[in-house]
C-alpha cells in the first residue's frame, strides 16, 4: 500500500525514520521532502540521492531544517557563502553551525539584513552579545534583534533611546513600558514620524500628549484616532508643522479660516519625503 503524503507526515512527526517506508517518488519530491525535513532532521537520512547533491535544494534544506548540517560532508559546513545564505533565509541555522561564524562579526552583521535571520543574534557569542556597540549595529540592520538582546541592554531605557535613533522599527519590538514612556516617544517623534505607530495604545489616547506629539512632527497626523483629528488645536498645530497636512484634516475643519490659513503659511515646509 503507498502511503499518501499526509499520512506520511503524521508518521514522520512521531519519527523522522519512518520516511524510509514512504514512496520513492515522495523522496524525490523537493516541497515535499522540505515540508517533511521541518517536522524531523531524520528526514535527510532517507531522501533521494539527486536532492542531497542539488546546491540550491541544499541551502533550502538547511533553511528548512537547521539540524541537518551535522550530516552534511565537512566541506559544506565550512563554507561560509553556503552557511551565509542559509542563515539568511533561517537565523536558526546559525545555533547549529561551526563556531567560527557565530564570533564573525561582518559575516553576522551582513546575515543580519535579511527579515529572517534576525534570531540568529540569540545564538552568537557571548562575548559580542555584551557588546553595546555591536548590538546596536545588529539593531539598526535589523530591528527585531531587539527581541533577543540581553536583559541588560533590552530593559535599559538610555540604550533604547539610543536603538530607536538607530532603527524606529525597534520600537515595535521594546517592552511595553518604553512603548508608553512619553519622554522616549517624543524624542522619537522628533526623528521619526512612524513612532506613532508602535506607540502604546494608552497614551495615544491622552490629549496632553497628542498635543506635544504634533508640535514636532505633524506627519503623525494621519495617524491619529479621529477623535484628535477633529479638536481644532491640534489640528491647527500639525498643519503648522506642514501645510500638507491639511489634506488628512477631517472635512469638518477643512475650511475652518484659522486651519487653512495656518496650512497656506506653511505649506512651504512640506518634504516630499518625510520618511
Amino acid at each position: 500500500m503507498i502511503l499518501s503524503q499526509d499520512m506520511v507526515l503524521i508518521a514522520v512527526k512521531r519519527s523522522g525514520h519512518s520516511f524510509k517506508y514512504a514512496h520513492q517518488t515522495l523522496k524525490e519530491d523537493k516541497a515535499f521532502v522540505l515540508a517533511a525535513l521541518k517536522l524531523s532532521a531524520d528526514v535527510w537520512l532517507y531522501i533521494d540521492q539527486t536532492l542531497k547533491s542539488n546546491p540550491d535544494f541544499l541551502i533550502e534544506a538547511v533553511a528548512a531544517q537547521p539540524k541537518i548540517i551535522t550530516f552534511l560532508d565537512d566541506a559544506l559546513k565550512f563554507d561560509k557563502e553556503f552557511i551565509f545564505e542559509a542563515v539568511k533565509r533561517n537565523g536558526k541555522v546559525l545555533e547549529s553551525s561551526n563556531p567560527i561564524f557565530k564570533q564573525d562579526r561582518e559575516f553576522i552583521l551582513q546575515a543580519l539584513k535579511s527579515t529572517h535571520a534576525a534570531c540568529a543574534y540569540e545564538h552568537i557569542q557571548e562575548t559580542l552579545k555584551q557588546d553595546r556597540d555591536f548590538t546596536l549595529k545588529a539593531i539598526e540592520l535589523n530591528a527585531k534583534v531587539l527581541l533577543f538582546t540581553k536583559d541588560s541592554f533590552k530593559y535599559d531605557k538610555k540604550f533604547i533611546i539610543e536603538a530607536l535613533d538607530r532603527n524606529i522599527i525597534a520600537l515595535k519590538y521594546a517592552e511595553a513600558r518604553f512603548k508608553r514612556d512619553p519622554q522616549i516617544i517624543l524624542n522619537a517623534v522628533k526623528n521619526n514620524w512612524k513612532a506613532i505607530i508602535y506607540t502604546h495604545d494608552s497614551l495615544k489616547q491622552e490629549r496632553s500628549f497628542i498635543l506635544e506629539v504634533v508640535k514636532l512632527n505633524g506627519w503623525v497626523y494621519p495617524y491619529l484616532d479621529e477623535q484628535w483629528k477633529l479638536d481644532k488645536e491640534i489640528s491647527i498645530e500639525a498643519v503648522k508643522q506642514n501645510g500638507k497636512v491639511l489634506n488628512f484634516v477631517p472635512e469638518k475643519l477643512k475650511r475652518d479660516n484659522d486651519i487653512v490659513m495656518e496650512a497656506e503659511r506653511h505649506y512651504s515646509d512640506f518634504n516630499p519625503n518625510p520618511c
